[in-house]
């Protein structure tokens, strides 16, 4: 069994009020050409098709226009879920619409997971499509208590799945530990480390396509993978390498997987520097112009225009900040440990975001009424 993984499309995502709809067509567009030469059995998309609940109209005419072309070019299956930023009330109605032709869309969990089975030369191999869930809608479908985090509430649904052939969990995930690697434009699925999810609950899963995180990368396992998105969302996907997925299962559930990566429209870069020197011809000779740009300057004195400048050179420049010489953001660096902590901690970074300091009296009366907020949500 042969299938492509790719995931977080987020078809409509605006990127520093850049509308990235030309590069995911461009995308989408050279993913066929690829399918059409892989000829895979099927393609996988794990969650966030869109990039809003309520995505534009341009946007949802791109992503109908590409399962169309899979589906009648290609004659390739389609597998997908929603992600946590997408309407699972919007996808559960195009499912029962264009089931029949091939494209198998799981908005809406219903309390029993979605079971797909195809065939190969080695015999069948069922597909199990498990969209994004809140842990207290699981709560609520099995009426369990004692489910409170993501790792809790697929557990609860993975225990109820009868695994007896080689099998393919499409999921949702954040999955691996807080060292995982994560970026700017992937949305927090909850507060703290209640997120993270053990990758040892996929375990008796021939192959787990998640989806939820923007860097391809295993997790845990060679067998439980992200491939990544499509496109770089954020100025913290720079210097990623965007690929997808080529999965093949042979008869035994040998697992084989090649990333692949796709030619694109424009890239997203950072450049660092000053700036006399960024908007020199002989600093971006033999650059694409077009590529989308973020500026980190160097200069310490009053800048006029620097951002109008860039703008001069660089057609799409996503924006600028100061920066010293051999240090590092600081901020950012924070930012992106932010799974790493805990309600205290990320109240505490906050707090000082906007504060000078924080008295102890002060502090424990907030935490207390945070972390009282937080349990309501939780019941």
């Amino acid at each position: 069994m042969k299938l492509i993984h790719t995931g977080d499309l987020h078809i409509g995502k605006i990127i520093h009020e850049f509308s990235m709809l030309e590069d995911q067509r461009f995308a989408l567009n050279n993913l066929i050409e690829l399918i059409k030469e892989e000829k895979p059995d099927v393609l996988v998309i794990a969650g966030d098709l869109y990039d809003r609940s309520v995505p534009p109209a341009d946007a949802v005419e791109v992503l109908s226009d590409f399962f169309t072309k899979v589906i009648k070019e290609t004659n390739t299956k389609i597998m997908t879920i929603a992600g946590n930023h997408d309407s699972s009330e919007r996808l559960s109605f195009l499912q029962r619409v264009l089931e029949g032709e091939g494209l198998y869309i799981e908005g809406a969990f219903s309390g029993d997971v979605k079971k797909v089975t195809l065939s190969d030369e080695s015999g069948e191999v069922d597909f199990y499509l498990l969209p994004y869930t809140d842990p207290s809608e699981v709560r609520k479908l099995y009426k369990r208590s004692d489910v409170k985090s993501h790792e809790d509430a697929l557990k609860c649904i993975i225990d109820n799945i009868n695994i007896d052939k080689r099998s393919v969990l499409i999921a949702h995930a954040f999955v691996g530990a807080s060292s995982m690697e994560v970026c700017d434009s992937e949305r927090p699925l909850n507060i703290g480390n209640a997120e993270i999810v053990s990758p040892i609950i996929f375990k008796d899963f021939t192959y787990t396509a998640l989806g939820h995180l923007h860097r391809p990368q295993r997790a845990g396992s060679d067998n439980i993978r992200y491939s990544g998105s499509l496109l770089k969302y954020s100025v913290s996907e720079a210097k990623q390498d965007k690929s997808v997925s080529i999965v093949t299962i042979d008869g035994d559930g040998k697992v084989e997987v090649t990333l692949k990566k796709l030619s694109l429209k424009r890239d997203l870069r950072v450049i660092r520097g000053y700036l006399n020197d960024l908007i020199d011809p002989d600093s971006y000779e033999g650059e694409n112009l077009d590529d989308y740009i973020f500026a980190e300057l160097l200069d310490e004195g009053e800048l006029i225009d620097p951002i109008g400048s860039l703008r001069g050179v660089y057609n799409n420049v996503l924006g600028l900040k100061k920066v010293s010489k051999g240090k590092s953001d600081v901020s950012l660096d924070s930012a992106r440990n932010y799974r790493e902590k805990g309600i205290d901690e990320l109240f505490i970074d906050f707090y000082l975001e906007f504060n000078e300091e924080i008295d102890d009296k002060r502090k424990d009366e907030m935490l207390k009424v945070i972390k009282s907020s937080v349990a309501e949500v939780s019941l």
